[in-house]
């Protein structure tokens, strides 16, 4: 167990528990949290657990971070393709429509 160690988890130790501490950044805070945890439960296994998922959460708002940033990017290649081609609609309607009517 850990706990009879005297030396506290570090950032080098994160990559033997997860593969989604892939950065320095997110191995130190898979390191403070493992820390942490550990200090205020005794429990190695909770501690691992626990800083496993605040990685693994913080890679997954990554990347939906990044499709969403490039869904985006595609919305509006498609809307500047559209307004070029004279094909654009607004709000749903065709352009086509005689509203008169």
């Amino acid at each position: 167990m850990r706990s009879e160690r005297a030396l506290p988890w570090k950032q080098s130790d994160a990559a033997k528990h997860t593969a989604k501490a892939d950065s320095p950044k997110k191995a130190t805070i898979w390191a403070k949290v493992a820390n942490r945890v550990l200090a205020e439960s005794g429990d190695e296994g909770r501690a691992v657990r626990v800083a496993n998922a605040v990685v693994d959460g913080k890679a997954k708002r990554e990347r939906n971070a990044a499709r969403r940033k490039m869904s985006m990017k595609g919305e509006m290649r498609d809307r500047l393709k559209a307004h070029r081609e004279g094909t654009e609609h607004y709000g749903g309607m065709d352009p086509e429509l005689d509203m008169a009517d």
